[in-house]
């Protein structure tokens, strides 16, 4: 140990003239150095100084391998349902009811006119299938003339197909003529709507609310390569989604003869009261109504006939319906029970079968098979001589429910 003290003091000794306490590191290192003093060994466990500072970055490594191809695409529904829209909400534009002098632009070409822009155009020898504005001009805008005012309720566009031109940001503007247009806007300012990322795929832009417009016009705001548009306007029926209030009584002939069938406070009936299954439809496509009435009390033709005109009916509508004055439940067969059974109906609470002159009252949603009912389908039944069959139902109707099940090629 004394040995170790006098190397410690010699060590010292020959530092520079400085107060220097040296670090263990330098101790170490001169303990090791010193191999022929009869010293303890070093542990290397001790014999560390304090880390330095983090030396520059490595070089980047190779790129990996690039991984295995994934498994092609089916459409989705929302795909499925953009085509039905284009497809039933279509103003216009994609089948030519727009004629080519009422779309026009700030700036076109003669392969890229702006009557080119029409949704799923395809290009050809005279067309790039699409609308672009010219280079050297800017975004520009493109225009669609109506003819008159009609109810806009959003936009659906693509870029220029088999290219890399498309928008991918635009704000729209709409009035009753070109001197008056008014710039689509929300919470107080212009709405930027998202356009496409790609040249093909479809999307869909509902405005805040449906607005009537004569002249309805694009203005792109940012896009990839060039500025390039197909386009279709969607009409006013089709605006995102409309609730109902529902009141439908029934009334058998014993206890009151009649049947309510109201929407809205509005009593929609248009048969004049006739016996037997007085039905109303709201048609998920269109958001229109229908009133049919079948005295399927009278006959079988008529039960059968009921049948036939529900089957019609597309997935996704409501249907109400009401008993008047009196029907028989017995001319239905196992399959028209079978089918009034994919309504909703059936059960304990919601009998198919019931006495000539019960009253009934249903309100349900045609779905696909398989797919659960929603929450406020109902039924009541009320024997005869107890009073009438009544629902009272809130219910919200999506546009479209339920079309992704269509094929609507």
């Amino acid at each position: 140990m004394r040995s170790l003290f006098s190397l410690l003091r010699i060590f010292l000794l020959l530092q520079t003239g400085h107060a220097h306490m040296p670090t263990v590191y330098e101790f170490c290192s001169h303990v090791v150095e010193q191999r022929g003093v009869n010293l303890p060994s070093c542990d290397a466990a001790v014999c560390k100084g304090r880390p330095g500072k983090m030396g520059p970055n490595g070089p980047k490594g190779d790129t990996g391998l690039t991984g295995e191809k994934g498994d092609a695409c089916n459409p989705t529904p929302c795909e499925r349902q953009l085509a039905s829209m284009a497809l039933h909400c279509s103003l216009g534009i994609k089948f030519h009811d727009v004629q080519d002098y009422a779309m026009t632009a700030s700036s076109d070409g003669k392969l890229h006119r702006a009557y080119f822009g029409r949704l799923d155009a395809q290009p050809n020898a005279h067309s790039y299938g699409s609308w672009c504005a010219m280079d050297n001009a800017g975004p520009g805008w493109i225009q669609i003339d109506l003819g008159k005012p009609k109810f806009v309720a959003g936009i659906m566009t693509q870029g220029r197909p088999y290219s890399n031109d498309w928008v991918t940001s635009f704000e729209v503007a709409c009035g009753s003529s070109q001197q008056q247009l008014t710039t689509i806007a929300e919470n107080g300012m212009n709405k930027v709507f998202l356009g496409n990322s790609d040249a093909n795929t479809k999307i869909s832009n509902m405005f805040p609310t449906s607005l009537s417009c004569r002249y309805v016009r694009i203005f792109p705001k940012t896009w990839n390569n060039k500025s390039c548009m197909r386009i279709e306007l969607i009409t006013g029926n089709c605006h995102g989604r409309k609730s109902y209030r529902f009141q439908i009584k029934s009334a058998g002939y014993d206890d009151g003869n009649t049947y309510e069938l109201r929407v809205n406070g509005i009593d929609v009936n248009k048969i004049n009261y006739n016996r037997g299954h007085n039905i109303l439809v709201i048609n998920s496509r269109t958001l229109t109504s229908e009133t049919r009435a079948f005295d399927t009390y009278e006959s079988t033709k008529a039960v059968k006939n009921m049948i036939s005109y529900l089957k019609e009916v597309p997935y996704g509508s409501l249907i109400a319906m009401a008993v008047r004055d009196a029907t028989t439940s017995s001319r239905m067969d196992d399959a028209d029970k079978a089918f009034m059974s994919s309504l909703g109906a059936g059960g304990e609470d919601c009998p198919i079968e019931i006495a000539p002159r019960d009253s009934w009252a249903f309100l349900t949603q045609k779905v696909m098979p398989g797919t659960k009912f929603p929450e406020w389908k109902n039924c009541s039944h009320t024997p005869r001589y107890e009073g009438i069959a009544e629902i009272k139902s809130s219910v919200i109707l999506e546009r479209f429910a339920g079309l992704e099940h269509i094929d609507t090629t």
